[in-house]
């Protein structure tokens, strides 16, 4: 395959910046850490144990707490979502626990019942609308005090994104941020089918592999009206983003091992997963060795940031460059990016949350 010999940059001229938290803060009731979200704002994260749900803000100061097995017993919580202004959270129950929980700063606390295991829960922008997804395909809009305002199937569910072009139709619908949209959709197989849509949601790049039996990994690009892919490419083991225009396909994986046999998965080596960024005409731009897996694109969809061994790192997709680190030592610790791509939460098995600033 000739077209991955185009291109390729080599290490960084430049020596990357290292990054040091901004703030740092200690809650010992807040581990250890079993879910954790940021609000669609980025302006503070929702943190969860296993009896405690606790609201922090972006220089990692405790707000307020929950401790929702006094409430009931009963409740667990696979899911979590906190509202933009911070004042309320939203637990999703398990398989064996089929309710959401609604709790404000103030007190007031809701549930209801859902038909089957919720998948997700999604604070609007608006934050007074929580959207839920179940594993039944069921999708719901609640009030914050549990009333429904809309409830049917999953791919129904009238939500969108800020920047998403829509069809003009006469349907009211609630603005999500479109991380948290995508959040929404139940994809039963992830290992053999993704998709990214640009900003606009015109763009759409998608790897597919076989579901059963032998076949090869593809990754697609389609774009606005299309009835068949702009291109498409072998590519096994693949890692896909798009940036935020629609102009640039980011793919990791290997281009020698894209067939699947029957019963397995292509014998990808990882010494050869490279990283491949194609433009709308599936031209190579750039190429270098792949490290870590992805974690999204800055707001100008010219960095790629990748969570790396102890820590992450952002690349410029042009240039290839590392624009910064932040490597960590401690053995336990999780990161999470905010929706801005502003900042950078990091918490250890201390109880310790760090707080990364992100250059623009």
């Amino acid at each position: 395959m000739t077209f991955l010999l185009v291109a390729n940059v080599t290490n960084a001229r430049a020596q990357p910046r290292h990054l040091q938290a901004a703030s740092s803060a200690t809650h010992d009731d807040l581990r250890p850490v079993v879910l954790l979200a940021w609000s669609p704002n980025s302006s503070c994260v929702a943190v969860t144990t296993n009896a405690t749900v606790g609201v922090i803000d972006a220089k990692g100061r405790l707000l307020w707490k929950w401790k929702f097995r006094q409430a009931n017993r009963s409740i667990e919580a696979d899911s979590v979502a906190v509202s933009p202004h911070c004042d309320a959270v939203a637990i999703g129950g398990t398989v064996d626990y089929k309710y959401v929980w609604i709790a404000d700063r103030a007190g007031r606390r809701a549930f209801f019942k859902t038909a089957g295991t919720p998948w997700a829960v999604k604070f609007a922008l608006s934050g007074d609308v929580i959207a839920v997804a179940t594993r039944a395909s069921v999708g719901y809009l609640l009030s914050r005090r549990g009333d429904v305002r809309w409830s049917g199937h999953l791919n129904d569910l009238p939500i969108t994104w800020p920047s998403r072009v829509e069809p003009i139709t006469g349907i009211q619908l609630v603005t999500l941020n479109k991380e948290d949209v995508r959040g929404m959709e139940l994809n039963w197989w992830p290992a053999a089918y993704d998709s990214h849509l640009s900003d606009d949601g015109l763009w759409k790049i998608e790897r597919k592999t076989p579901f059963r039996g032998s076949g090869r990994e593809v990754i697609q690009l389609w774009g606005p009206g299309d009835r068949e892919p702009r291109w498409s490419k072998a590519i096994g083991c693949s890692n896909i983003l798009i940036s935020n225009n629609g102009e640039l396909a980011i793919v990791a994986g290997d281009i020698d091992h894209a067939d699947y046999d029957v019963g397995g998965n292509p014998s990808c080596d990882d010494q050869s997963i490279g990283l491949f960024v194609f433009d709308r005409h599936g031209e190579l731009i750039r190429h270098w060795p792949a490290r870590g897996t992805f974690a999204g694109l800055t707001p100008d969809g010219r960095h790629l940031i990748c969570t790396i061994e102890g820590g992450m790192e952002q690349r410029d997709l042009l240039t290839g460059e590392t624009d910064w680190v932040v490597q960590e030592t401690p053995v336990g610790q999780g990161f999470r990016l905010s929706p801005d791509r502003r900042l950078l939460l990091e918490w250890l098995p201390t109880g310790e949350f760090k707080l990364f600033h992100l250059p623009r």
